[in-house]
């Protein structure tokens, strides 16, 4: 794989206490057991507006087991906020990652019946996704589906209440291009059309690009608060709330103080409101190499005040003061149904 898209650590392998006991055993056997073609292991692919991401795992008595996870930043929606339609370069990278994905899965003997490539929100806004549907099933052999905003969220809760917690937690998942609310054991579901690179492009600027439109910091942040009414207000009242996406994981991070970004550490970490209303607003005014000095993945560094300037405007609206983020998310969520046959 190319320099361009460096690759998310492993799994986590149980080194971190912040990890469920049962994760560390689960996982760290995983990984030291694994071999080439052995196990009946399955594989997805999470395409999203600016990450790409791949789980191969298998169930073992029943659990989720996670043997291999990488993760790439191609961003395959920029420039929707400025055509509505994909880039040529974006597509092109996006591409690139696509093929690591399916060596990979070759390497670990993923059989085609147990693969699934699912694409959220950027194939869902542009104009023109048929573009790479089209291409990866041409190219690749890959079947690119399309995730309606409805079935992301219940996916996002399916896989943040896995293990001990409860299903009566609302779960908040960001991503590039859109922001999806689940609640009530992951019945009640709700999307807004506001994402992190989205917002970027159009209020800020990406790749040293001018924005699409006027109004800076204050003109995202009026956007965001504006969409957020969309959502049941105060559902979170009384209620466990947990965090899904990159920004969260980057903002468990921040809140920590941490030298370097470190994956293993942002699982269950507790972060308030006030302080991710904090963190957006001190990283929207450092430039990129600021951000870059500190514990954020680099191919996040530009879109994460965005980012958590969504969360912020998401937990105010449903009253939730504090939450714990999760590293998990909707490619957990797909594993599981194709381990289960759905169920």
């Amino acid at each position: 794989m190319s320099a361009d898209f460096p690759e998310l650590p492993l799994h986590p392998e149980g080194t971190a206490s912040e990890l469920p006991a049962s994760d560390r055993g689960a996982i760290a056997a995983a990984l030291s057991a694994s071999r080439v073609g052995e196990g009946d292991l399955a594989a997805v692919v999470d395409l999203g507006t600016n990450s790409a991401l791949l789980l191969v795992g298998k169930s073992v008595d029943g659990e989720l087991v996670v043997v291999e996870e990488h993760g790439a930043t191609p961003r395959l929606g920029e420039g929707l906020a400025r055509t509505g339609a994909l880039d040529g370069g974006a597509v092109e990278r996006t591409m690139e990652v696509l093929r690591h994905f399916v060596e990979r899965m070759e390497i670990n003997g993923v059989a085609p019946e147990s693969r699934r490539f699912a694409g959220t929100a950027v194939l869902r806004r542009a104009t023109d996704a048929s573009r790479i549907i089209e291409r990866a099933s041409a190219e690749l052999g890959v079947e690119l589906e399309i995730l309606p905003e409805e079935e992301e969220a219940r996916l996002s809760h399916r896989a943040a209440t896995l293990g001990d917690l409860s299903r009566d937690v609302v779960v908040v998942d960001v991503g590039g291009g859109s922001a999806e609310l689940a609640w009530d054991a992951g019945r009640g579901r709700a999307s807004i059309p506001v994402g992190a690179v989205v917002l970027t492009e159009a209020w800020l600027g990406l790749r040293g690009m001018d924005p699409v439109r006027e109004g800076g910091w204050s003109g995202l942040l009026s956007a965001v608060s504006e969409a957020a009414l969309e959502l049941p207000e105060g559902v979170s009242a009384g209620r466990d709330c947990v965090l899904v996406g990159g920004a969260a994981v980057n903002l468990a991070c921040l809140d920590q103080d941490l030298p370097t970004f470190d994956v293993r550490l942002a699982e269950g970490r507790e972060v308030n409101l006030q302080a991710v209303s904090r963190w957006a607003g001190e990283l929207a005014g450092m430039d990129l190499e600021a951000r870059l000095e500190l514990p954020v993945e680099p191919g996040r560094a530009e879109i994460l005040p965005a980012g958590l300037a969504c969360f912020a405007a998401v937990m105010s609206r449903i009253r939730a003061e504090k939450a714990k983020v999760t590293t998990r998310g909707v490619r957990h969520g797909l594993l599981l149904e194709l381990l289960k046959g759905g169920a």
